[in-house]
């Protein structure tokens, strides 16, 4: 709870499971873990479900850990080689809840906050909120808006009522009220 914390606890004892499975999932298929990968443990921290930030290198994207919702601190690098293949990459999973972007180039931000398929896209920064935006994902992640006036959508029903009165603008008498 306290204010310059960055990563907490996970929720629930399960997501700490689900989590070193996401991590175990990775090595088996031969990603390399380079920083990480083990629940925390020291004593100010052993009382919660707490994972160390994970780092995984050699990762490919089909590989499981990339593909699904790990919902834990697993980050697995991909190689690239060009802005497009990037944008292939990052769209190729049937999820898109949010993706971070990190660059010195403002035209590059526009472009792949444009071009990925994510209902939130940070750029330099990550979960940060903005409580009046839409928050919500894409493909198979968020479903729905929740905040902002996005979410009035969700909430309303659209209806068109069309009359075409063109005879009763001729003979009044034609308009029957029942």
């Amino acid at each position: 709870m306290a204010d310059d914390t960055d990563i907490g606890p996970l929720a629930l004892a399960s997501q700490l499971d689900k989590v070193v499975g996401y991590v175990a999932f990775g090595v088996h298929e031969g990603a390399k873990i380079a920083v990480g990968e083990d629940q925390l443990k020291d004593s100010a921290l052993s009382r919660g479900w707490y994972f160390e930030p994970t780092v995984m290198t050699q990762a490919r994207n089909e590989m499981r850990f990339m593909q699904e919702e790990i919902f834990g601190p697993v980050l697995g690098v991909v190689p690239f080689n060009t802005e497009e293949e990037l944008i292939a990459l990052a769209n190729d999973t049937e999820y898109g809840l949010a993706a971070g972007i990190w660059t010195q180039n403002i035209d590059h931000a526009l472009r792949f906050a444009r071009d990925i398929e994510a209902g939130t896209v940070w750029v330099n920064t990550y979960r940060s909120a903005a409580y009046m935006s839409a928050n919500g994902g894409t493909k198979r992640s968020g479903y729905g808006r929740r905040g902002g006036f996005e979410v009035m959508r969700e909430f309303s029903r659209l209806k068109n009522v069309v009359i075409d009165y063109s005879d009763a603008m001729q003979d009044p008498s034609v308009i029957r009220l029942r």
